[in-house]
C-alpha cells in the first residue's frame, strides 16, 4: 500500500515535470487536478483493499474457487470505477476547474481552465 502511495505521488509529480515548462497555467493545471485524482484514486483502494481483506480470508479458510471468484470480481469492479471516473471526467472537466476559474479571478490571477480541461481530457483518455 505503502509503495501504491509513493508511486501516486511520483505520477504527479512527473506530470507536473514535463509541463513545467509549458509555463505556469499548465503547470497550475496538472497541480489543481491532484485532489481530483486523489479521490478517483481512494474510489478504487476501496475495492482493492476491500476485496484483498476478503479474498485473505477465503484463502485462510482453504476455499480457493470462492477466493478467485472474489478477486475477479474486485477486480471487475475497480475497472468498471475506473472508467465511469473517466468518462465523468472526461465530460465534467470543465465544472472540475471551474471552481479554479472563480478562485482565480478573485485573487486576480489566471484561470488554469483551458489548460486543465484539455489535460484532464487527454489524460482519461489514456486510462481506456
Amino acid at each position: 500500500m505503502l509503495a501504491s502511495q509513493l508511486l501516486r505521488v511520483a505520477f504527479q509529480w512527473v506530470d507536473a515535470l514535463w509541463v513545467r515548462g509549458l509555463g505556469v497555467d499548465a503547470t497550475a493545471a496538472v497541480t489543481t487536478s491532484v485532489f481530483v485524482m486523489w479521490t478517483v484514486y481512494s474510489l478504487q483502494d476501496v475495492f482493492g483493499i476491500g476485496a484483498a481483506a476478503y479474498v485473505s480470508q477465503l484463502l485462510g479458510a482453504g476455499d480457493r474457487a470462492r477466493a478467485g471468484v472474489a478477486a475477479y470480481k474486485g477486480l471487475r469492479a475497480a475497472a468498471v470505477i475506473g472508467v465511469l471516473c473517466a468518462i465523468a471526467g472526461s465530460l465534467g472537466a470543465g465544472k472540475i476547474y471551474a471552481s479554479d476559474a472563480r478562485a482565480a479571478r478573485c485573487r486576480g490571477g489566471r484561470p488554469a481552465l483551458p489548460v486543465g480541461v484539455d489535460w484532464w481530457r487527454r489524460r482519461s483518455r489514456s486510462w481506456r
